[in-house]
């Protein structure tokens, strides 16, 4: 039936993918005929949006933190010098995407851009209030198997206060 996880690799084949990330246990949960037609590799439509798609957003943003969380590893820095690194990769990643994305007005991108420097902002703000910490990992592949099935993901950065691990997962 469609509510059936994927199956597993030796009921799919030699080739197919039975580990099972965050997103497509969600995909599974929230819609399990659209989940199926993501696994087959059906595409859905694209979504119509003002601005530019939240998709898009969201990698920016993570792109942007990553770019900050590895600036913050090892040698550190001041706010204004973390800023400026981490605001380079985000013009670095809006330029490119804006070659690929000619439709999107330029007030757009000024626009997102402005906005994502405020949460980088309050990120900055966040961090300035805590206990000293230091980045030990950033966008860090994970995984584990729990009854038979291969789970994955990506730790998006790992911050270590004394003998503590705190694992940081960005939301858009």
């Amino acid at each position: 039936s469609d509510e059936r996880l994927p199956p597993a690799a030796s009921d799919a084949g030699d080739n197919a993918d039975d580990t099972l990330s965050p997103s497509r246990l969600r995909e599974q949960a929230q819609c399990p005929r659209r989940a199926a037609a993501l696994r087959l590799g059906l595409q859905p439509w694209p979504e119509l949006s003002d601005g530019i798609p939240p998709a898009l957003r969201g990698n920016l943003v993570h792109a942007m933190l990553a770019a900050y969380g590895s600036a913050r590893r090892g040698v550190p820095l001041d706010a204004g010098v973390l800023t400026d690194v981490s605001l380079n990769a985000l013009d670095d990643l809006i330029a490119n995407e804006r070659v690929l994305r000619p439709a999107i007005a330029d007030v757009v991108w000024r626009t997102e851009r402005a906005r994502i420097a405020e949460l980088l902002d309050k990120v900055l703000a966040v961090d300035a209030a805590r206990p000293e910490f230091a980045v030990v990992a950033v966008e860090e592949a994970a995984g584990a198997t729990v009854a038979g099935q291969r789970f994955r993901g990506k730790l998006d950065r790992v911050d270590q206060v004394g003998d503590v691990r705190i694992i940081l997962d960005y939301k858009t």
